[in-house]
């Protein structure tokens, strides 16, 4: 599981990276999709700590799916974006 928040969002969106346990290095990248299966965004995680905040403002309103890829370690979640 993914640790994002808040969800539902209106703009911006959180995922807890100390979480995933990331190595400095590591190829981890996040990718958000519509209900369509098209990537709307992603982003290519440099941050090995903390937080990392997206900008969800160009989005339109509906439900999202997001995926963490680290070498072998996927993850998912579902997003509301209102």
């Amino acid at each position: 599981v993914l640790a994002i928040y808040p969800n539902p969002s209106h703009g911006s969106l959180f995922i807890d990276l100390d979480e995933l346990n990331l190595t400095p290095g590591t190829d981890a990248e996040i990718n958000i999709y519509n209900m369509n299966g098209q990537v709307v965004l992603s982003k290519v995680l440099t941050e090995t700590y903390g937080e990392l905040e997206l900008d969800l403002n160009h989005l339109n309103t509906g439900f999202y799916f997001i995926r963490y890829i680290n070498g072998e370690d996927v993850r998912h979640a579902k997003l509301i974006k209102r």
